[in-house]
């Protein structure tokens, strides 16, 4: 277990909302500030895996009915009408982790922006006594900030790194971070292990 009782959170880092070849990208929904976020997130994950700080990947899935359509989070796919018949299924390439980041110990689904609600995250945390979440992903401004808002109301401590979050555009992203900023913890991730490795005895 790791100092602290601290998890890395991952969120929605998957080929189908990441990569050039997901259905996001093809339906004009480009990622294209993803790519500077990996380097970092890599190095932050790599730094959890020395310090035995467990990572849980937060994975957006759509439930698939037996005639391949999605079925379930009927606002999220009005918003994704592409969903409704590809993306994101479970089992499928685009519903991986993108293949530039190590594997995390739990995969998580999740139906929307939300990380809680309808999702196995609070008996996860519960079960490894996480009293902190350290957050990186995609997008800053949608699944992170519902994330650290939720995790903090549920009293977490949340530090959201913001060299390894982005958004779909600087814009957004930055406008977020200064949100975030009035309840959780905002540091890059260099400052974070810095700060964690003085925790250590």
């Amino acid at each position: 277990m790791g100092l602290y009782h601290s998890v890395l959170i991952l969120v929605n880092m998957q080929n189908d909302i990441c990569h050039e070849d997901g259905v996001f990208h093809k339906n004009g929904l480009t990622a294209r500030l993803i790519p500077r976020i990996i380097p970092p997130t890599k190095i932050c994950m790599d730094f959890c895996k020395k310090m035995k700080i467990p990572i849980i990947a937060l994975m957006l899935t759509s439930l698939e009915s037996p005639d391949s359509i999605s079925i379930g989070s009927d606002l999220y796919k009005k918003n994704r009408p592409f969903l409704i018949k590809e993306g994101l299924r479970e089992g499928t390439w685009g519903h991986q982790m993108i293949e530039q980041l190590p594997p995390a110990n739990y995969y998580i689904r999740k139906w929307n922006n939300s990380a809680f609600y309808q999702t196995e995250l609070e008996y996860y945390l519960e079960a490894i006594q996480c009293e902190e979440l350290i957050v990186c992903g995609f997008a800053t401004n949608g699944s992170v900030e519902s994330l650290a808002r939720e995790a903090t109301a549920r009293n977490y401590k949340v530090n959201v790194l913001s060299d390894c979050v982005t958004s779909y555009s600087p814009t957004l992203h930055e406008a977020s971070l200064a949100n975030l900023s009035g309840f959780a913890k905002i540091a890059t991730h260099e400052e974070w292990q810095k700060n964690f490795s003085l925790l250590m005895p």
